[in-house]
């Protein structure tokens, strides 16, 4: 790939920093799941801790962000305020507590495939409030999915979650369930 112009001044585009990025990104993503865990089961950490030590490095540069757009996000806000604030919530807040909380008890790799039923929640959410037409190959999607959901929530190694570990960890994976639904209200609100 090349930039733009003449074609004899064209030089190549780099594109290692888009390569690295994305392998930072990668790298970060891929363990969070992990991490949260660790910090939850061996470190004891609060899932408030976890959420503020995740997002308070950053809130200095989206508070500048903010700043030097302030003419367009005042229009935003004029417009939108209750969207915004009320996606902001729902992502923020409402996605990372109780992920985080229910990590508590949930192995990262039972949470982040419940995480993946964000496309059912966004699905069922459109149909109560969107008019999204109900169609046969989606409800054979939707019941396989949940039917996926009730095996990493009933069975874990192979026998009933409440007889291996008891109800702690269905209430655990419920409530890590209410962080897809969250971030599905935010899509279908935004």
């Amino acid at each position: 790939m090349t930039t733009g112009g003449h074609p004899q001044n064209r030089r190549p585009l780099r594109r290692w920093p888009i390569y690295t990025a994305l392998f930072a990104l990668f790298l970060l993503w891929s363990n969070s799941f992990h991490a949260i865990s660790y910090l939850r089961q061996h470190a004891g950490v609060p899932a408030m801790d976890l959420v503020t030590l995740r997002f308070a490095p950053v809130a200095p540069l989206c508070l500048l962000y903010c700043v030097l757009r302030w003419r367009e996000l005042r229009v935003l806000l004029s417009q939108h305020a209750w969207a915004l604030l009320l996606v902001a919530a729902l992502t923020v807040p409402g996605y990372n507590l109780p992920l985080n909380w229910g990590q508590g008890l949930v192995p990262a790799e039972t949470a982040s495939l419940l995480i993946s039923t964000n496309p059912l929640f966004v699905y069922l959410l459109a149909l109560l409030f969107l008019g999204e037409r109900l169609r046969r190959a989606k409800v054979a999607g939707l019941a396989l999915a949940l039917l996926g959901v009730y095996g990493l929530i009933g069975f874990q190694n192979g026998s009933l979650a409440s007889e291996l570990i008891g109800r702690s960890f269905i209430a655990h994976a419920l409530v890590v369930l209410l962080a897809p639904l969250s971030w599905a209200a935010a899509t279908v609100i935004g």
